[in-house]
């Protein structure tokens, strides 16, 4: 039985965005995530012709908000949000004290997403006003095709849109910057704030699973919201009601 003619891969040679190296990858990793041999920062693998790769694009810019990486100096505006009462029953958590904010900064500095780990979390800043209004978080499949994510914001932030524009933001990192294939977020059945800003922001309604959290020692059911790659960039369902 003759055996099949082995073919030669074929591979791409371009420079890497951050060290200016060029590289090669072969031609079936265009388009997803990859690490620079040389400097082993992430990049993604360009369409033939490209000089350079993409970048992964963090920070996040949007017209009001800039989402980053956590400083020290954000330590006093995160220990408010995660103290705040009501920020917390929504996400589940207990409150926080000083020192685990710090300690939480200081790990997210040395975190490398998505090189060394698949989760990440960023300040979100008020551009005009140079102060954090709150904190996102997204974490990816161990593939990197699937996206978990999530927002919330000082008290004194909500229902002024922040919310919907900075969803949108992480929307754009994973489907744009990470080429994720579908993004999908969570949150409380009687969050009616929360489901109301991720349909203001495009995300499709799937369905609710009853009583499958025990959290703060009751069972709390969940509303599941989700968006695929082709779904990304159509026009968001237009509905009234409060801004998140």
């Amino acid at each position: 039985m003759d055996t099949p003619p082995v073919t030669e891969q074929e591979f791409l040679d371009f420079k890497c965005p951050y060290c200016g190296r060029t590289i090669s990858f072969p031609t079936t990793d265009i388009g997803e995530i990859r690490e620079c041999p040389t400097c082993t920062e992430a990049l993604i693998v360009p369409e033939p012709g490209a000089a350079f790769a993409a970048k992964i694009p963090i920070p996040i810019s949007t017209p009001r908000l800039l989402l980053r990486k956590p400083d020290s100096e954000d330590a006093p505006a995160l220990l408010e949000l995660l103290t705040d009462g009501t920020a917390l029953h929504e996400l589940g958590w207990e409150p926080w004290d000083i020192e685990q904010v710090e300690q939480f900064i200081l790990r997210e500095k040395v975190v490398r997403f998505p090189q060394n780990d698949t989760k990440m979390y960023l300040s979100i800043d008020l551009v005009e006003k140079s102060t954090v209004i709150g904190l996102a978080y997204l974490s990816l499949s161990e593939d990197r095709k699937l996206a978990d994510l999530a927002i919330v914001l000082r008290s004194s932030f909500r229902r002024q849109g922040f919310g919907t524009e900075g969803i949108r933001g992480l929307l754009e990192l994973s489907f744009q910057g990470l080429r994720v294939h579908r993004v999908s977020v969570d949150c409380d059945i009687n969050n009616q704030p929360a489901r109301a800003t991720l349909a203001k922001a495009g995300l499709r309604f799937e369905g609710e699973s009853l009583k499958n959290r025990f959290v703060q020692g009751a069972w709390r059911s969940s509303a599941y919201y989700a968006m695929l790659e082709e779904e990304f960039g159509a026009k968001p369902p237009q509905k009234t009601g409060q801004k998140s």
